[in-house]
């Protein structure tokens, strides 16, 4: 292994400090946030499955700010078999990341229906095709735009 130079260890800091720390935070508040509008249950809400990804990320920045402390602090890199149980680790979460996300949405659509919400036709303003839906309590909210 080679040794880093100070520049490049103060570089990689300067990555986690402005990447993973805003990315794996944000992401955690901005999912939460959003989950607490969906069962708060509004009359009109903009309704996507990803939401969940922004909780996940967070699991799998972790592992990778791990791995970017060896680095800064020691000088050199984490050493193989670490990176390979990180590798594992990351996969895994991911994994379950797309499981959750697809019965999150499957748990979430039907317990809308439940409710008596209706899915609105269309694209929601914003949103690119098949990224979300929007649903209301009363049909003469589709056309409205929030």
């Amino acid at each position: 292994m080679y040794e880093l130079t100070l520049k490049r260890r103060i570089a990689i800091f300067c990555g986690f400090l402005f990447l993973f720390v805003p990315l794996g935070c944000g992401g955690v508040y901005l999912s939460i946030d959003s989950l607490m509008l969906y069962f708060s249950y509004p009359n009109s809400f903009v309704f996507s499955s990803l939401v969940i990804y922004g909780i996940t990320l967070f699991l799998i920045l972790l592992p990778l700010s791990f791995l970017s402390f060896y680095p800064v602090f020691l000088g050199r890199l984490a050493s193989l078999s670490i990176q390979k149980k990180i590798e594992v680790f990351i996969f895994i979460c991911f994994s379950f990341s797309i499981i959750f996300q697809c019965g999150f949405g499957i748990y979430f659509s039907n317990n809308l229906e439940k409710r008596g919400y209706i899915a609105c036709r269309g694209i929601p303003s914003g949103w690119m095709p098949g990224m979300a839906t929007k649903y209301v309590t009363n049909e003469a909210l589709c056309s409205k735009n929030d």
